[in-house]
């Protein structure tokens, strides 16, 4: 019974409660493994430079930005819209306007032995631009609604829990006899 209660909150909190996203992915090519980070917030605005950041881990400990003739590109719908050489691990980029680009970030040894070549593509959304927005205030009603259903949850899962244990103390009838 507890378990079937535990669960069913569980699901419940699922749906009520906001999920968390994970902007930093590690991608691998061979042995070299990249994040990507764009900054601001991950969140790119067109017409406005966008900070990107590598960081890169190399299972062979051969990397370096030293030994790298790195770059960054960037394109839109299949067609390359820019490319920069990198020598450390950020460049900033600013986005023509609101679409979906790819960044591409790879890189080749200045000599043979100093690592492997790697290219490794992330999808990055600009969805708004830098112009004014109007915001409307949301109503008080309309922003203590979702608070209300989460307190209320919690209140009735703590209820549940509660006279679950108070039935497990009890003692029953028949051992009184």
């Amino acid at each position: 019974m507890i378990k079937n209660v535990i669960l069913f909150f569980a699901l419940i909190s699922f749906f009520i409660f906001p999920q968390t996203i994970f902007a930093h992915v590690l991608q691998t090519d061979g042995s070299i493994g990249v994040v990507f980070h764009t900054d601001p917030d991950d969140d790119p605005i067109a017409e406005q430079p966008t900070a990107f950041f590598f960081h890169i881990k190399d299972r062979q400990n051969k990397f370096s930005f030293e030994k790298c003739q790195c770059e960054v590109t960037v394109s839109e719908h299949g067609k390359t819209i820019n490319t920069q050489t990198i020598t450390k691990g950020s460049t900033t980029y600013t986005f023509p306007k609101e679409d979906n680009y790819k960044v591409i970030f790879s890189g080749q040894p200045k000599t043979n032995e100093d690592f492997q070549k790697f290219a490794l593509t992330y999808d990055v959304s600009v969805t708004h631009d830098n112009k004014p927005q109007v915001i409307q205030k949301p109503s008080t009603n309309a922003t203590q609604f979702p608070f209300m259903i989460k307190a209320g949850s919690v209140l009735l899962f703590i209820i549940c829990i509660t006279l679950l244990i108070i039935k497990k103390k009890k003692p029953s009838k028949d051992t009184d006899k």
